[in-house]
């Protein structure tokens, strides 16, 4: 569909930018440290349902996109859970997520929404999450896709869906 077009093709692009992200880009666009932070925790009211940032939850929702993971949704369907684990594999080469790197890029690039071949990837997600470098993979992941977003290199044209299991919004 048109939505996994966009956001595979957000997942694509930051998979060659993650690297150019830092909290200055922050800076750069007159967003505080602060600020940023409240940001996240509103994405996480919106993903997980509570302020706190998640960075190690996992879970099927049955939504035709595979597992959705981590502080901000990313899921193995789309892409955007390859471009974390893909980043995060690039920092710690040898980590209990580089495995399923040859699957999740399958399952990407399909539009796969399967978790067949992803036995135990739930469990290392989470235990992933206690390395501060997972934490910073994700969030360079979220920089990226802001930055292009930002930067009006992406098309809008398909709609955002945003979805917990109790809301539900497109915004277009």
């Amino acid at each position: 569909t048109s939505d996994y077009n966009r956001t595979r093709e957000i997942a694509r692009v930051a998979i060659h930018q993650y690297g150019q992200t830092t909290e200055d880009t922050f800076m750069d666009r007159g967003m505080t440290i602060d600020q940023k932070r409240r940001a996240m925790q509103i994405t996480s009211v919106f993903e997980n349902g509570t302020p706190d940032i998640q960075y190690g939850t996992v879970e099927q929702l049955n939504d035709g996109r595979g597992y959705t993971a981590g502080r901000a949704g990313f899921t193995t369907a789309t892409g955007d859970a390859y471009a974390v684990v893909a980043r995060y594999t690039a920092m710690v080469p040898q980590n209990i997520l580089s495995t399923y790197l040859p699957r999740l890029k399958q399952l990407a690039d399909a539009e796969n929404a399967s978790t067949a071949g992803l036995e135990g990837f739930a469990e290392a997600w989470t235990v992933s999450a206690n390395d501060p470098r997972f934490r910073q993979a994700q969030d360079e992941i979220v920089d990226a896709l802001r930055t292009l977003l930002d930067a009006g290199n992406l098309p809008l044209s398909a709609p955002v869906v945003l979805n917990t299991s109790s809301y539900q919004a497109v915004i277009r």
